[in-house]
């Protein structure tokens, strides 16, 4: 068989991976794939879609488009037999989960959502080492300040999805892994109130900051600190218990315990964690794992951001 037929036929039986959505998240992905699962072929969800070019196969999907259009875009593809792996959040609303969840569930497929901040080193430390040995907890501080100016360097932020809340919703969005690793860590939201604003500092109409005061079902209280008009970068998890003070400094991968430092990474690099969700995302499909965050999962997590908005419209307490 001659080499040109050889490549054709390998390239033939690799499995097809379609990316909806190739922006910076979606060519992240797309590098990914390039550079550790080259057994993966990578499908542009616009072609695939294109009527004019023969429709492949589909295995599983990223779907990393603006986040209104997630659940439209994950529906169509549970309908044709494909898993997916969602990035975070899961939407603004509810509209079509419920549909995704029947679906998905009835054809045993894996629908997973993209909260890569579980797989920092850190944060399994700490659950493991610190929270699951039954410390009493009394309060949780959670900052993460950042600057939407600065996301993407030498590009004008405004053109992005992330300018316009009908896409991206805004600050309480596109934070919200840190109420996805307050879930993670603590268990479940009994009630909130929150703040959130538009400062107008970026002239945009989104939220850029937000303050939540939070009563987990657990016993203690937590406060959460979100902006996207800092001028400095922090990212930090302060755990406050009856005998000692744990500060997660999440930038740097490192924790501390009364300001001593008690582990650091071996690899700070953010874009471990991508890989390490793909490699759990492809394991969940063959059963050899548990999804790191699951379907359900991420619906808890996308009611807390809702009752935010909510607190915050209403100015008053949200039960969940």
């Amino acid at each position: 068989m001659k080499c040109g037929a050889m490549t054709k036929l390998h390239e033939k039986s690799k499995k097809k991976i379609l990316i909806a959505g190739l922006g910076s998240i979606g060519k992240r992905y797309k590098r990914n794939f390039e550079t550790y699962f080259k057994k993966f072929e990578i499908v542009d969800f616009k072609k695939y879609k294109n009527k004019k070019n023969p429709q492949k196969k589909i295995f599983a999907a990223i779907i990393s488009n603006p986040t209104s259009h997630h659940i439209g875009t994950a529906n169509q593809l549970v309908a044709k037999n494909i898993h997916c792996l969602i990035e975070k959040p899961l939407s603004l609303n509810f509209s079509g989960i419920k549909k995704l969840k029947k679906i998905s569930k009835s054809k045993n497929l894996n629908i997973q959502v993209g909260y890569n901040l579980r797989f920092l080193e850190g944060g399994k430390f700490l659950k493991k080492k610190i929270i699951n040995e039954k410390n009493k907890i009394n309060h949780v501080i959670i900052n993460c300040f950042s600057n939407l100016k600065n996301w993407r360097k030498n590009l004008n932020y405004k053109k992005f999805s992330s300018a316009y809340k009908h896409l991206n919703g805004g600050v309480v969005y596109e934070l919200s892994h840190e109420i996805d690793y307050l879930r993670w860590f603590f268990g479940e939201v009994d009630e909130l109130i929150a703040l959130v604003e538009n400062t107008k500092k970026l002239k945009l109409n989104i939220s850029e900051v937000a303050t939540i005061f939070i009563k987990l079902r657990s016993g203690f209280t937590a406060n959460i600190n979100l902006s996207l008009i800092s001028k400095f970068e922090k990212r930090d998890c302060t755990i406050m218990t009856s005998k000692n003070i744990y500060k997660w400094d999440l930038l740097k991968d490192r924790i501390f315990r009364n300001d001593k430092l008690i582990f650091k990474s071996k690899n700070k690099d953010i874009n471990l964690t991508q890989i390490k969700q793909l490699k759990n995302f492809f394991n969940s499909i063959k059963k050899v794992e548990k999804p790191m965050v699951s379907l359900s999962d991420s619906i808890e997590t996308l009611k807390i951001l809702l009752a935010i908005e909510k607190s915050s419209k209403l100015k008053k307490f949200i039960k969940l």
